[in-house]
């Protein structure tokens, strides 16, 4: 059984290699045509189907995965409490071990975590890499605030149990440039299959949020790294309540970055 705990600064949950082994079998067992990118079917823009590509959305397809930001992105499979299967998009960042993604995307908004994660970096392609994850660690505030305010904490890191030899994204707490790349993967786009790309101009919005506007990314994108060059600003977390194409992130904080520390410490204090 994972094993969880709670801090002052950070919640965390770890799991054993008994664990992991069991997990990945899980996968392998239940959802094959998910996880192996040998079983998806061959797909091509153009094709009758309401999933792929609007060309004047200003989405791409990504193509080369050989190098940074796209070789440190993949999708992130994860069982919810209530045992339906969910993904999120997410990225390796802040050290080759650590995966980035939302909060919200490892801990439900009532506290339950999730369970059953498994991280496929360059998913859907012939390059992708599957990774079991050693612990998952978020702020102590997602789990506290029942309020607008937690989302300034939607971030979490998952400790893969062994580096990426892809790269990995830097982070930091730096306010963004007018115009980011967004990096993952949507279900509303090629049912989540392939990895997209989206340039989209942003703003500073109350409550230490970042906002993006022109954002037709839909579910499975939560967790997606809003780059500049390869330096992470923040992840999707949700949508704006007021304008549907207006997508929020939490700017990232001091807090954040000493959460790479933990998550890297094996999810325990130095």
């Amino acid at each position: 059984m994972p094993n969880s705990a709670e801090g002052d600064d950070y919640l965390s949950i770890k799991f054993s290699k008994k664990n992991q082994l069991r997990t990945g079998m899980l996968w392998i067992r239940l959802k094959p045509n998910l996880i192996l990118a040998q079983t998806l079917l061959p797909m091509g823009v153009g094709v009758s189907d309401e999933s792929f590509l609007d060309l004047n959305s200003g989405i791409s397809e990504v193509t080369d995965f050989g190098q940074l930001p796209y070789s440190a992105a993949g999708r992130l499979f994860f069982t919810r409490p209530d045992g339906k299967v969910a993904t999120c998009s997410g990225a390796f960042a802040g050290r080759a071990d650590l995966i980035l993604t939302a909060a919200h995307c490892v801990m439900s908004l009532e506290g339950d975590w999730n369970r059953d994660f498994l991280f496929i970096r360059a998913y859907g392609t012939d390059r992708q890499d599957v990774f079991a994850i050693e612990c998952v660690a978020a702020p102590a505030n997602w789990g506290a605030l029942s309020d607008q305010s937690l989302y300034r904490y939607d971030y979490a890191f998952l400790r893969a149990t062994r580096n990426s030899q892809a790269g990995s994204l830097g982070i930091t707490n730096g306010q963004p440039p007018d115009e980011v790349k967004l990096v993952g993967y949507a279900n509303n786009y090629f049912e989540g299959r392939r990895m997209l790309e989206l340039d989209v101009p942003t703003f500073i919005a109350e409550d230490g949020l970042i906002g993006s506007e022109n954002n037709p990314l839909g579910k499975g994108s939560s967790g997606s790294p809003w780059l500049g060059l390869s330096t992470v600003f923040t992840v999707t977390s949700y949508v704006s309540p007021y304008f549907r194409q207006n997508v929020m992130g939490p700017r990232l904080s001091l807090d954040a970055l000493h959460l790479v520390n933990y998550a890297g410490n094996g999810c325990e204090a130095a």
